[in-house]
C-alpha cells in the first residue's frame, strides 16, 4: 500500500514538472512595460572542466532569452576580456565583471560583482575579505552577495553569513530547487534575509546553458551599472518578491522580482550525475 502511494505521488510530481518544458527551452518570455525593468543574471560561469560552451555561447543564449544584464563570475578569478565586453555590447547586454571568490580552507563561496580589481591571490579567508571590503573595495559601486549559502556542499558559507552579515548586499535565491530534495535550502536564506532586511536575488548559477531562465531577477533600474547596483544596495527584504514562472505575472511595485521554477526530474538527475562524477574525479586526483 505504501509503495502504491509513493508511486502515485512520484507520478504526480513528474507530470506536474512536465508543464515546464517550454520554460526550459526559453519559449515562454516575460514582457516588461518599460526600459526601467532589467532581466538579470548575476551568477554565470564559462571556464570549468565540465562546461561545454564558450563565453560567446553564454552571451548568445542570454540575448536570445531577453536578458539585459549579465555578470560572469568565474570561480577564483575575474574574467572580463575586451572581446567579451564587445560581444555583450553588440548584443545589447550590460556585462558586469565579477568573481565567485574562495574564502578559507573550505573555500566558502562569495559573489563579488561590478569590479575587475578583486585581489583573489591575497585574500585567503573571511578576515582578509573584511579588510579588503572595508578599506580597499569601492563599496558604493560593488555588490557582495552570498551564493547558495545553506546548500549541502561545504563550499557554502553557512553560519558565517550571519556572523558577517554586514558585509553582504544581497543573498542569493538559488535555482537548485526540486521536488526530489528533502528540504529547500533557500528557506534559511530567506529567513536570514528577512531577519537582517537584505534583498533576495534569484540567479541561475549558470553551468549549463539550459539553466538560463530557470531562476533570474528582474531589477527595477535603468540599464547602467550604477543604477542597477544602487537599486540593489538600497533595497531591503520588503522590496523583493518571488514568483513562480508559470503564473506569468509581473509585480511592478517591487524593486526586485525573482522569477523561478523547480527543476524537472531530468534536469535534477543530470546535475546530480555531474556532481557525483566531479567529486569522484577530484578525490581520485588527490589520491
Amino acid at each position: 500500500m505504501r509503495f502504491k502511494i509513493f508511486c502515485a505521488i512520484t507520478s504526480m510530481r513528474i507530470s506536474t514538472l512536465g508543464r515546464y518544458s517550454d520554460l526550459k527551452s526559453g519559449r515562454i518570455s516575460v514582457e516588461y512595460p518599460c526600459d526601467n525593468f532589467q532581466k538579470c543574471c548575476f551568477h554565470a560561469h564559462t571556464k570549468e572542466n565540465m562546461i561545454k560552451y564558450s563565453p560567446q555561447d553564454l552571451i548568445h543564449v542570454a540575448k536570445k532569452q531577453g536578458y539585459d544584464v549579465l555578470a560572469i563570475t568565474e570561480h577564483g578569478e575575474t574574467y572580463f576580456p575586451q572581446s567579451i565586453r564587445k560581444e555583450a555590447a553588440n548584443s545589447g547586454i550590460l556585462l558586469l565583471p565579477g568573481i565567485e571568490a574562495y574564502l578559507g580552507s573550505e573555500r566558502d563561496h562569495v559573489l563579488v560583482i561590478n569590479t575587475d580589481k578583486y585581489p583573489a591571490k591575497s585574500i585567503k579567508d573571511i578576515k582578509d575579505f573584511r579588510i579588503w571590503a572595508e578599506n580597499d573595495c569601492d563599496r558604493g559601486n560593488t555588490l557582495i552577495g552570498a551564493p547558495h549559502p545553506y546548500y549541502y556542499d561545504k563550499c557554502c558559507i553557512g553560519d558565517k553569513l550571519e556572523e558577517n552579515i554586514d558585509l553582504f548586499d544581497f543573498i542569493e535565491y538559488s535555482f537548485f530547487r526540486s521536488f526530489f530534495l528533502p528540504t529547500d535550502p533557500n528557506e534559511p536564506a530567506l529567513e536570514i534575509a528577512e531577519k537582517y532586511n537584505k534583498p533576495i536575488l534569484g540567479t541561475g548559477d549558470i553551468h549549463r546553458l539550459w539553466q538560463f531562465g530557470s531562476t533570474y531577477s528582474v531589477v527595477k533600474a535603468k540599464k547602467n551599472p550604477y543604477d542597477v547596483v544602487s537599486v540593489i544596495k538600497n533595497s531591503g527584504f520588503g522590496d523583493c518578491c518571488i514568483e513562480e514562472h508559470f503564473k506569468n505575472e509581473n509585480n511592478l511595485e517591487k524593486n526586485i522580482t525573482t522569477k523561478t521554477r523547480r527543476l524537472t526530474a531530468m534536469e535534477f538527475a543530470g546535475i546530480m550525475k555531474e556532481v557525483i562524477i566531479g567529486k569522484f574525479s577530484r578525490n581520485f586526483k588527490k589520491s
